[in-house]
């Protein structure tokens, strides 16, 4: 993999890794984002190491229904309710309703998956969103991501542009 650059600008074809933060222990803890073009670097494995790559829009739909069928990690009735069953236990802005991923009453990260609120870059909202990248594109613009926010219950699926930078999961060949 090739040594990557601090982005000081958006760029859909100059792979960037961006700090979510300037605070060290936010750093430390989040670690960086990566735009699309530095995430998926023209190949499945893109910034992921050997043996791994970056999982496509049907991977990451194959973990939500797998996590969906599960009544265990379900909050309320809805099939789409799993946010907390991802999330970390911290970090995330407060929510009142008890099924948000963002309220502390019941209990988050029951599948093991450690979701952390790092947002997305420009926008650097910590502790609101946890943005994930896909392999998959949209269009030449814009690129498929999977995402968590503190207000709502749901795991959701949506698309960015490709100059934004959000974090990435990587999932074992």
């Amino acid at each position: 993999n090739a040594i990557l650059t601090e982005g000081t600008e958006l760029s859909d074809s100059i792979a960037y890794y961006y700090l979510p933060s300037t605070e060290e222990n936010e750093i430390a803890l989040y670690g960086v984002l990566y735009n699309w073009t530095a995430a998926v670097a023209g190949s499945a494995q893109g910034i992921c190491p050997i043996g791994w790559h970056v999982p496509t829009a049907d991977e990451w739909m194959e973990l939500h229904r797998y996590v969906a069928s599960k009544s265990e990690y379900l909050c309320g009735s809805g099939s789409n309710s799993i946010s907390k069953a991802l999330a970390s236990n911290y970090g995330w802005r407060p929510s009142i309703s008890s099924c948000d991923t963002g309220d502390t009453t019941t209990v988050h990260n029951a599948t093991g998956f450690s979701a952390l609120p790092t947002g997305r870059y420009p926008d650097n909202h910590i502790g609101v969103n946890a943005y994930f990248w896909t392999s998959t594109e949209v269009s030449n613009a814009n690129a498929t991501v999977r995402y968590l926010n503190y207000s709502t219950s749901n795991f959701s699926e949506g698309s960015i542009r490709k100059e934004y930078a959000a974090s990435v999961r990587c999932l074992k060949d």
